[in-house]
């Protein structure tokens, strides 16, 4: 048995603000929005403008905003305007608040109209680790994480698994992505999900959007290497609109890579363009093997 060195992290939050400019084929550049909110972190709006492929001008060329604002809603409505950095980022040096409803307003100095959208920021994500566990296989060990979802009693709530391996080299001090596959176990459907590619980076849908407030134990397993790599299990707690916004586009990424697939629409919630303004929790445990 390898030895471990287990490291948890909670996260209770996680802005999820990753850069996502999806290759969508416009005649004219279209406004690609993309702002994750929750109070764990500051906020961050990124902006840029799709275009084709093979166009090689940096994203944040074509920008010509006049302003952006975050506009708390309720019954003292406030309006912050946002700070523009470089390469399309606005940001706000501040956290949003828990139950709360804010507004994202895009105004253009060419166009009358506005890009608009609004989001709610939920109570946070429960989540227990019950136990881990590796299994000898033909050619490699499997490492099994065994987790419960609390879900709460008002909302239908949507989960997703991430998975990510992070290797260091033993000649250099180079850490590196390596590939990983990963399976699991929907807790509704009492279905094993596998992941359909090996990729450095892995995410599961759990199958039935509506746990309808039920506490559900579930895992996901996956082969290990044991050798300087640590692996990260993520799970995550989207509003409705930012889980319909990461299938759409991995189903729009799947139909790019396969010719015999007509090109889907990326789920967007914005007034005008694309993108997306939502919220997102998340909780992380790490597993390092030496």
């Amino acid at each position: 048995m390898k030895y471990i060195t287990f490291i948890f992290i909670i996260c209770l939050l996680y802005s999820c603000d990753r850069q996502v400019f999806p290759y969508i084929a416009d005649v004219s550049p279209t406004l690609v929005t993309n702002c994750v909110l929750n109070p764990d972190s500051t906020i961050k709006v990124w902006l840029s403008y799709s275009k084709e492929a093979i166009d090689p001008t940096p994203y944040g060329t074509y920008l010509d905003i006049k302003q952006v604002e975050l506009i708390q809603l309720g019954s003292n409505s406030t309006t912050y305007t946002m700070e523009e950095q470089e390469n399309g980022l606005y940001t706000l040096p501040f956290r949003p608040e828990f139950n709360t409803t804010y507004s994202l307003r895009i105004e253009k100095n060419n166009e009358e109209l506005p890009v608009t959208a609004n989001t709610f920021i939920r109570d946070s994500l429960q989540v227990e680790l019950l136990d881990s566990t590796i299994s000898d296989q033909v050619g490699f060990d499997l490492f099994k994480v065994n987790f419960k979802i609390y879900d709460d009693s008002i909302n239908s709530n949507f989960y997703i698994v991430e998975i990510f391996r992070r290797q260091e080299s033993f000649l250099t001090e180079e850490v590196f992505f390596a590939p990983i596959s990963i399976s699991g176990f929907d807790p509704i459907s009492d279905n094993i999900l596998e992941s359909d590619f090996d990729l450095t980076y892995s995410k599961m849908y759990l199958q039935s959007w509506r746990f309808s407030g039920s506490t559900h134990n579930t895992f996901v397993e996956f082969p290990i290497t044991g050798f300087n790599e640590t692996i990260i299990v993520r799970i995550l707690k989207p509003k409705l609109e930012y889980y319909r916004y990461l299938k759409s586009y991995d189903e729009y990424l799947s139909a790019v890579n396969n010719s015999d697939l007509d090109l889907p629409e990326v789920y967007t919630n914005m007034s005008e363009g694309y993108g997306i303004f939502s919220s997102c929790h998340i909780k992380e445990f790490r597993f390092k093997f030496e």
